[in-house]
């Protein structure tokens, strides 16, 4: 059986859409992709950043479908993806004109981690919500 290879953009912009390892199981259950392509991307193609990202996505598991999540203090449950919460703490960092060094830095000091990657998702979000605080102290 043959396959038709999709365009490599295409097959990037499926794989980095996902936001936890069982979307990327589905993506090759649904043959949108296969490993040897997702390897062959993050080795050859991927800039550093979404290597980063395809490693949170592999290393992100999905909790379960059927329990009812716990309401947030204020009432409301919010659901972001991966990939904003990245963008959002990219954005941020710049505002506060944080170069990475003092992102990793923070990162050390605070989670003695090297990187985001490393982070849990509360760490992550944690991490979030302390830079968009000092953004608005700093009056931005």
């Amino acid at each position: 059986m043959r396959r038709v290879i999709p365009p490599i953009d295409s097959t990037k912009e499926r794989v980095l859409n996902c936001s936890t390892s069982n979307d990327l199981i589905k993506l090759l259950a649904d043959n949108k992709a296969s490993e040897p392509e997702i390897n062959w991307l993050r080795e050859n193609y991927l800039s550093i950043s979404e290597k980063q990202q395809l490693t949170l996505i592999e290393n992100s598991t999905q909790g379960n479908l059927f329990k009812v999540p716990e309401p947030t203090p204020r009432g409301e449950i919010v659901e972001y993806r991966l990939s904003e919460i990245i963008e959002s703490i990219d954005h941020e960092m710049k505002r506060l004109g944080w170069s990475k060094e003092q992102g990793r830095q923070h990162l050390m000091e605070k989670y003695n981690k090297k990187s985001r990657i490393h982070l849990s998702d509360n760490e992550l979000l944690e991490f979030w919500e302390y830079l968009k605080n000092l953004s608005r102290k700093k009056g931005n």
